[in-house]
């Protein structure tokens, strides 16, 4: 109720850790049965490293309108600027979504990474983090990414 009483024309759903996932899950398909007309989109670390396993046969997309594989930092600015009409949605980066025909349609090649020093650094004063589904507000804040050894 909360995230659709701000009446979004977008959702993003950030799946990290395994835990996440059937709520995740159930929360695509809530607001997907209250909401049909709204843009829904998932990815994160979850979704990235197990990719084929969600994207197999199409069936996440049975619950989302995009599926983020890989960086979501610029995708999820281009998907905005797409779902204005300033770009098509075919050239968001790391953006898996079905084509007029159902077809499953994603990039070639694998995800592209964000040069992590050129992020901009995180800005909370718009987010609502009362919004969370967490106990207390959470500040996500990345200091570093990937396996120090560069092996895993």
């Amino acid at each position: 109720d909360a995230v659709l009483a701000r009446d979004p024309e977008a959702v993003g759903i950030c799946v990290a850790f395994p835990e996440q996932g059937v709520d995740a899950l159930r929360l695509l398909r809530g607001l997907r049965r209250r909401r049909p007309d709204l843009h829904l989109c998932v990815g994160g670390p979850l979704i990235t490293q197990f990719a084929e396993r969600w994207l197999a046969d199409g069936w996440l997309l049975e619950h989302c309108d995009s599926v983020c594989v890989g960086d979501g930092e610029t995708a999820i600015v281009e998907l905005c600027e797409a779902l204005e009409g300033r770009r098509g949605l075919d050239s968001v980066r790391n953006l898996w979504t079905r084509d007029e025909r159902g077809r499953l349609r994603g990039p070639e090649g694998p995800p592209r990474l964000e040069r992590f020093e050129e992020l901009p650094s995180p800005r909370f004063e718009s987010a609502d983090l009362r919004l969370a589904l967490t106990p207390e507000p959470i500040y996500p804040l990345m200091l570093s990414r990937g396996c120090y050894w560069g092996r895993c």
